[in-house]
């Protein structure tokens, strides 16, 4: 992760949310977190409200200008300054350098809103809150408004608040092409940025359709807006959230769509989101005009390095999940960490499996980092999700690449703790999230392979202490024992009567191993 910028600063009014989307940069970034007033604080002996009280204003203005002198060569640093710290021209002259400036906007209602309960504001004590603010904000506005990047924080998460101060700070990052046998794949922070120029590369066309769910299409709307001006013809296709709308219906309204859009053999199609949005996007754009230029931007951490690449696209139909589909490759995919920012903490997490998964068949060094690094993972700490997103990635498209079609059978080796994992879904009725299944199964199919003599001795306690350390479950569902060899039957890779297991031989090798009696594997869900 490479930036030109030593520090981020942020500014705004009280009550903008300066210290929490300070620390939540720390925590992603793996920087230093510096509050101003904090530090002023601590120095002073006293809080800021006994500074006013005892020493007027400009003594505590005076303070704030020593700190930022401070400051002014800290390397790494997230730094929430005071609101009126800039009105000394000097305090942001010393600060800046190296630094990319933000103002947190937000209406003054919204400021008085926030700090309703709050009693540490000397500058609120004893006055009506939002006449206050509105006075306060007029005399600092030509400084606000004069600060480079401008973010505005009505109506945004603190966690989208991150993400946008990120797309700006890492706007010079260039993202690496990590594979170009099946399609461009690029990977990187801020590499959805590059999506304009990557597109004019591959076509000549200024017009886009863009699919998305009606969760995300809020928060990438005006990005989207952005990064595509007037030039181009926009088609936003919006579909409600859920697996439901993965079907039939769903495919026809989207065809018809970009038919009355004028959409050509040339016209890219981009499907911006989770599995249901990429399978559907797929499928589209798989068979619209018998296939249109596919973009897939998977938003989720499980696709990032699972499901959102290999080709796969589908419909469900008359009840059954992908019984209508093709392997149609995207022209392009951007993995971009940044967009795991504004997800549940719990769906980045369960997207670690897949990532552990992707080092046991061919990286041991993923495997490694990953033991190494458990905490800063768990926290999405973006550097290192950066690093190992990209080399996941890399392990499922090397061996789709090999086998495109799923014809030769090396592409079976991705189902590594899947035969475990779907009838762990399937018994919870889809109650436990599939990321947390696939961590279940790995340790199982680990001890499958213990318990056959052809696993490494101990590799189910190292991958266990894994992936305990990163938040996600390692036993299967007590007393579901018979559910689980019940479903496995119907198992769809299936051969005969027997069932094929994926197994680690040792991290770097996988092997499939067919049973038709079960009776070992019933041991081990024991």
């Amino acid at each position: 992760m490479k930036t030109p910028k030593k520090k981020i600063l942020l500014n705004g009014m009280m009550g903008s949310g300066k210290s929490t989307v300070g620390r939540l940069l720390k925590e992603v970034l793996g920087w230093r977190f510096v509050d101003t007033d904090a530090e002023i604080e601590k120095r002073a002996g006293k809080p800021i409200s006994r500074i006013f009280a005892e020493e007027g204003e400009p003594a505590f203005r005076n303070l704030e200008l020593k700190e930022a002198r401070r400051l002014a060569g800290c390397f790494n640093c997230v730094v929430a300054t005071g609101g009126g710290m800039f009105t000394q021209p000097e305090a942001l002259q010393v600060l800046a350098e190296n630094s990319l400036v933000v103002h947190l906007a937000a209406r003054p209602e919204t400021l008085a809103r926030r700090l309703a309960a709050a009693e540490d504001r000397p500058l609120l004590e004893n006055v009506q809150k939002r006449e206050r603010l509105e006075e306060i904000y007029k005399k600092r506005q030509k400084i606000y408004e004069s600060l480079p990047v401008q973010i505005d924080t009505e109506n945004r998460s603190p966690e989208q608040v991150v993400q946008a101060i990120l797309r700006r700070f890492f706007s010079g990052q260039e993202p690496e092409l990590i594979f170009d046998r099946l399609g461009e794949v690029y990977s990187g922070l801020n590499s959805f940025e590059h999506l304009p120029v990557l597109i004019r590369k591959m076509t000549p066309v200024r017009k886009i359709a863009v699919l998305a769910d009606d969760v995300l299409w809020p928060l990438v709307k005006k990005d989207f807006e952005r990064l595509f001006e007037e030039e181009w013809e926009r088609l936003p296709l919006v579909i409600p959230a859920g697996e439901g709308y993965k079907s039939p219906e769903q495919a026809e309204s989207l065809w018809t769509q970009l038919k009355d859009f004028g959409a050509d053999r040339y016209t890219p199609f981009i499907a911006v989101g989770g599995g249901v949005v990429g399978d559907l996007g797929g499928f589209v754009a798989a068979t619209y005009m018998r296939g249109i230029p596919l973009i897939q931007i998977p938003t989720t951490l499980l696709g990032q390095v699972d499901s959102g690449l290999g080709g796969k696209t589908a419909i469900n139909y008359q009840g059954v999940k992908n019984l209508i589909g093709s392997f149609y490759h995207a022209a392009l995919t951007l993995l971009d960490p940044l967009f795991l920012l504004t997800l549940p903490k719990a769906e980045v997490q369960s997207g670690l499996s897949e990532m552990l998964k992707a080092g046991i068949l061919a990286e041991p060094e993923l495997v490694d980092f990953m033991e190494a690094n458990t905490s800063e993972l768990q926290q999405g700490h973006l550097p290192a999700l950066e690093w190992a997103v990209g080399r996941a990635a890399r392990v499922k498209l090397q061996i789709v690449a090999e086998d495109p079609r799923e014809r030769k059978g090396k592409r079976i080796f991705l189902n590594l703790g899947h035969t475990f994992a779907h009838a762990i879904e399937s018994v919870s009725a889809y109650g436990i999230r599939h990321g947390e299944a696939v961590a279940i199964g790995l340790i199982l199919a680990a001890k499958l392979g213990e318990s056959l003599g052809k696993t490494e001795p101990g590799l189910s306690q190292k991958l266990q202490a894994i992936l305990l350390r990163l938040g996600l479950p390692t036993e299967p569902p007590a007393g579901k024992t018979e559910e689980m060899l019940q479903v496995m039957q119907s198992d769809k890779k299936k051969k005969g009567k027997r069932i094929q297991f994926v197994i680690p031989v040792k991290i770097g090798e996988p092997r499939v191993v067919e049973l038709e009696d079960l009776g070992i594997v019933r041991k081990i869900l024991e």
